[in-house]
């Protein structure tokens, strides 16, 4: 590379400014013969057309003018060059040598604003002249615009490349007021003709008489950030409407529980029509919950992406880490609601269904009810009759979350029953809101310690004929009177605004005559328990 003194090529011009003469002193322009008998305008880029010449004109004899100007096309490029001038009375003497405003600044502590920027953004290094035309970039262009620096020499950011000519106008006007750029984010063509965001940060450039010279500075390609950053915003945005439209759900079931009253089958079909709706207004109330924090953590991390971006700490892997977490939550929330929907779906025809797969859906559906109850929950396999091996399939930490214990006899199909699993499920979550009532209603009393977390235990006991669903808890128990009541029809133990007395009763409907099985009630040294006793049959029978 020719250090910035030595001559590239000079031209001997007439008053005219036509070239008479040419002399080469550089192989990068071997084919300057061909600029004779050219006028001077016409080697120049078109901003400097009009402003040299009239400069030119203006000399007398034994003048000297230096100016660094962009040339070109010579040989198929442009060439940012330092341009010396000597009228000689007859004509030009134009000498063309390299710029020094083409190298990459060399930081010192001389100068803050160069060092600012290379320490924090190290891009592409660029430099443009006083019209905004690029002069220089270095080889990290190519990744991100899709040019070479060669072509992109002598190109105008504010015709070619921006978007808007007035966003390029409002970035020169900061930049000429407050003589630096920094983290401006502009979008460029790419080559290809997409949208390319660049991170800008950069520096007014003077020349020795305090003129505008043009810029340098770095650009970093941060569309990729750009792209994730918008879809999390939409991501939060849509969460939010899909909050909004639960929250809407919850209040119109307020007003879709009316009495129904008939009588005979009727009566029971809009008996347990009241009963599911009200359990919906539950279980939408619970979901609400369990959307609240992962809702929140979704917003964290889009804040936490954000704070990222402004300190330059976020990355690739940084980004795909916080997607990653983004739509861990973001599947929990989608399985909630494909929970919710399933439950409530029609179910015209008796069907087969693995028992083990129907309890763990429908507690962890009820997290949310868990986590305002303070409440723990454990489902467990007894095979011991089968003589196999106990085994824990599901536990919730109400404080920490759900964790799902595979179990293959039971998961993969091992525990068939014939019937309606959403009516099943509908009796489960009965038992347990029951459960949850009565936990709280004892530590309210002093029962349980305010710390002290309340517990549900299912148990899955298999036999060779039948399986049983024990739910144990550790709330108060049911006394012996109501023992004989508790699956009467109208009977509760409940203040008449928080209880229809129709939960249990229906409970023991759904049970004999849906899943041809039998329920009982009783207490333990803890508290109560409910067994539930179903026929098993095989995958292939019905």
């Amino acid at each position: 590379m020719p250090s910035s003194d030595m001559l590239y090529f000079k031209l001997t011009v007439n008053s005219d400014l036509l070239v008479v003469d040419a002399e080469v002193f550089s192989e990068d322009f071997i084919n300057t013969e061909s600029l004779k008998k050219q006028k001077v305008s016409d080697i120049l880029h078109v901003d400097y057309q009009s402003y040299i010449p009239l400069t030119l004109a203006d000399m007398k004899k034994g003048d000297v003018f230096t100016d660094h100007l962009l040339c070109g096309r010579i040989g198929g490029k442009y060439y940012y060059l330092k341009m010396t001038a000597e009228y000689t009375g007859r004509g030009y003497v134009l000498s063309f040598s390299r710029s020094q405003y083409l190298k990459e600044p060399v930081v010192s502590s001389e100068n803050e604003n160069l060092s600012l920027v290379t320490e924090n953004y190290l891009g592409a290094f660029y430099r443009t002249d006083r019209f905004g035309n690029l002069i220089y970039f270095s080889t990290k262009i190519k990744d991100m615009l899709g040019y070479t620096p060669s072509e992109l020499i002598g190109g105008n950011l504010r015709r070619d490349y921006f978007l808007s000519s007035k966003s390029y106008d409002d970035i020169k006007n900061t930049m000429l007021q407050t003589g630096r750029l920094a983290d401006i984010e502009v979008s460029l063509k790419h080559k290809d003709g997409y949208i390319v965001w660049l991170r800008v940060s950069s520096v007014a450039v003077y020349n020795d008489k305090g003129e505008y010279f043009g810029s340098a500075g770095y650009a970093k390609d941060v569309t990729e950030q750009k792209s994730n950053a918008e879809e999390l915003s939409h991501i939060k945005n849509l969460l939010a409407l899909k909050q909004k439209e639960l929250d809407l759900v919850k209040t119109n079931f307020k007003y879709q529980i009316k009495p129904l009253a008939t009588k005979g089958s009727e009566a029971e079909e809009a008996t347990l029509y009241h009963a599911r709706l009200s359990e919906m207004g539950e279980m939408v109330g619970g979901i609400a919950h369990q959307w609240r924090q992962p809702l929140s953590a979704l917003m964290f991390i889009i804040e936490d992406i954000r704070d990222a971006y402004h300190f330059g700490e976020l990355d690739v892997p940084y980004l795909d880490d916080s997607i990653s977490d983004c739509m861990t939550y973001i599947r929990y929330m989608s399985d909630t609601m494909d929970d919710f929907r399933n439950f409530f779906r029609p179910e015209p025809e008796k069907e087969l269904f693995n028992l083990t797969e129907k309890l763990i859906e429908v507690v962890k559906m009820q997290y949310g009810r868990f986590k305002i109850g303070a409440v723990n929950v454990d489902i467990k396999s007894d095979l011991s009759s089968l003589n196999g091996k106990n085994n824990v399939i599901l536990h919730i930490e109400h404080s920490i979350g759900v964790k799902v214990f595979y179990d293959r006899p039971l998961i993969d199909g091992g525990v068939v029953i014939y019937g309606y699993p959403n009516l099943l499920k509908q009796v489960v979550i009965n038992l347990i809101n029951n459960s949850i009532d009565s936990i709280t209603y004892k530590r309210s009393k002093g029962g349980l310690d305010v710390s002290e977390p309340g517990n549900i235990l299912i148990t899955l006991k298999v036999e060779e004929e039948e399986v049983s669903v024990i739910i144990e808890d550790n709330g108060t128990g049911i006394d012996e009177k109501t023992l004989e009541l508790i699956f009467k029809s109208d009977y509760t133990t409940k203040p008449k605004s928080k209880g229809t007395g129709i939960g249990l009763h229906m409970a023991k409907s759904i049970i004999e005559k849906s899943l041809n099985g039998k329920i009982k009630a009783g207490n333990t040294d803890l508290g109560a328990v409910f067994t539930i006793t179903l026929p098993r049959v095989s995958q292939t029978s019905k």
